[in-house]
This record gives structure tokens, sequence and C-alpha cells, in this order.
């Protein structure tokens, strides 16, 4: 029996959404884990997905499966495989959860059929991370990264659900992110932003201003990213704490009227810094104490709450 431990991504912010004549979008982003989430494999007749718990789209599901079944038969691989996905899953609640169990279920294709196949490959397959390098980056490698975006094409930009890069997002910084401890909200009422929505999005709000393009990629690499590298918890939370103020997440907030309320409401409870991964729902906050910020919420803030360890590994196989 294979199994893989499943790292999800908190996005922090997107850099490059101005006209640019050198590279486009790129992000900043960090590897986060769930001990309750991984995958079990083993060689099928076919390919089948099974959750144990909970999944909110299992449509999205069905989409991987038939990405496995049309892997097996273009790689010629002898068997399919059946993955039992352990824990919940949260699809488009800005954890790139997509992404992920994407990504593990091929590689637990090629696994139980005992072929090798390369990050690059498995990326290219995946058809993800068309606007974005965290969530394919990450997934491999772990820890806070910047990624190098795509060379510009004088064409718009798009999500990445409408985008199938012939070359991918590299890594243009990277560095293990200290053990601080994290918490994440996902509210239980959600508005989803994602497909014809988020393109409607990218649609409206880009090209934006370039200086605050270049504010926002000054304050991801000596601002987040430095902090992290320096072990500089305060200097790091008060970045996290700007980045929601630059333009994109501005616009990112906005889609939704509850998150900046959700946000305030935990800054007023005192946590150290908060944010909104990519489109959310999912909001984030670094404090000491976690928990105690959760037992200081009312019966009134509807939310599930989950416990996330900082992944520095990437995925691992066991």
């Amino acid at each position: 029996m294979l199994k893989i431990k499943i790292p999800q991504r908190l996005h922090i912010n997107l850099l490059s959404m101005h006209s640019c004549d050198y590279r486009k979008n790129s992000g900043i982003g960090l590897a986060i884990i769930n001990k309750e989430l991984f995958l079990e494999a083993k060689i099928h007749s076919t390919s089948i997905i099974e959750v144990e718990n909970y999944c909110n789209h299992p449509e999205r599901l069905q989409i991987i499966i038939e990405l496995l079944k049309s892997t097996k038969k273009k790689y010629k691989l002898e068997y399919g495989v059946k993955i039992k996905l352990c824990g919940s899953y949260f699809f488009h609640v800005g954890l790139g959860t997509s992404t992920a169990v994407t990504l593990a279920c091929l590689e637990a294709l090629f696994l139980t059929n005992n072929k090798t196949i390369t990050d690059n490959e498995l990326i290219k397959i995946s058809e993800r991370g068309g606007t974005s390098g965290i969530g394919i980056n990450t997934y491999f490698h772990g820890g806070l990264i910047i990624d190098s975006g795509t060379k510009s094409n004088n064409q718009k930009h798009k999500p990445s659900s409408y985008i199938k890069p012939k070359v991918h997002s590299k890594i243009l910084a990277k560095c293990n992110f200290p053990n601080w401890n994290l918490g994440i909200l996902i509210p239980n009422e959600r508005d989803y932003i994602y497909d014809e929505k988020e393109l409607i999005f990218f649609e409206k709000n880009c090209p934006i201003p370039k200086d605050e393009a270049y504010f926002a990629s000054y304050l991801a690499t000596f601002g987040t990213l430095a902090s992290a590298k320096d072990n500089d918890y305060e200097l790091f939370c008060h970045s996290i704490n700007e980045t929601q103020k630059t333009y994109w997440k501005r616009k990112e907030i906005s889609q939704n009227k509850f998150n900046n309320l959700r946000i305030n409401r935990l800054l007023s409870l005192g946590v150290d810094c908060a944010g909104i991964s990519s489109f959310g729902n999912s909001i984030y906050f670094f404090d000491r104490d976690p928990e105690d910020v959760i037992r200081k919420m009312s019966t009134e803030d509807d939310f599930l709450y989950f416990e996330y360890d900082i992944c520095n590994s990437g995925r691992i196989i066991c």
C-alpha cells in the first residue's frame, strides 16, 4: 500500500499582474500540511478515487479520475490505481487543493505501476500552474517560495484554469519556513470564485498599475521572504498585514464583503497577522496561541477551524 502525505499551500499574493515586457503573474506562497490529509493507493483494473470523510466538490474528483484514465492509456501503464483520500477535502477555498490532489493522484498512478517520472512531466500532465507556480512547486519542494512567473507574451492575464502552459513557472527564491503557529478558518457559508467568475475577475482587474506591482514585489521579497529567512517573526507578521492592503490583494478580498470583516475580527482578538489565501474563502492567521484565539471567538463566528503545520519537505511518500 502506497501512502502520500499531501501538502497544500497558502497563496499570499500574486505579484506581476501589470503590463510588463519581462515576466507576468508570479506569486509568493507557503507550503502547509495537515496530518489528516493523505492518500493511500494500490493497483487496480481501473482508476477510482474514494474520500474517507467529506468532499465539497465531488465533480472535481471526477475530473481527476478521467485524467488518471487518459494518462494510463497515453503512457501505456499496465494498471489503474485505486485511491483512498483520507480526511476531508475542500476545493476552491484558496488552499491549492486541486493542484495538490491532482499531482498526488498522478504520482500515485505512476508509483503503483513502478514507473519513474520527473516532477516536470507530472506538472505537465496535471495542466496545473498556468498562472501561479506556487502550488506546483510547493507540492514537490515545500517551504516559502516566490516563483518566476512566465515570459510576457502580450496576452491578457488569465486564471490558471484557462491556461495550459508550455513552460512552467520555476522557483525564483525559496527558504525553509520557521515553525511558527498557524491557524486556518474556512467559513461554513462560502462564496466560491473559480472558472467563469474568476475569468471575469481577471478581465475586469488586469492589468494593475505598475507601481502597485512593484510595491507588491518589494514587499514579498524584502518583507515576507527576507523576514522568514531571517527568522524575524514581528517583521513577517507586519509584511502579511501590509500585503492585505496591496492593490491585487485588496481586489481579491473585496470579492466577498465578509473577508474584511473576518480578517478584522481576528485582528481585534489580537492575532499577530491575518490574511486571505488566494481568493479565499480561507482566512489564515499567525499567532503564538491559535487555539486561544479560537476560544475567544463567539458562536456567531460560523466557521471550520483547521490546524496546519509548516511543510518544508514537500509531499512525503511512505
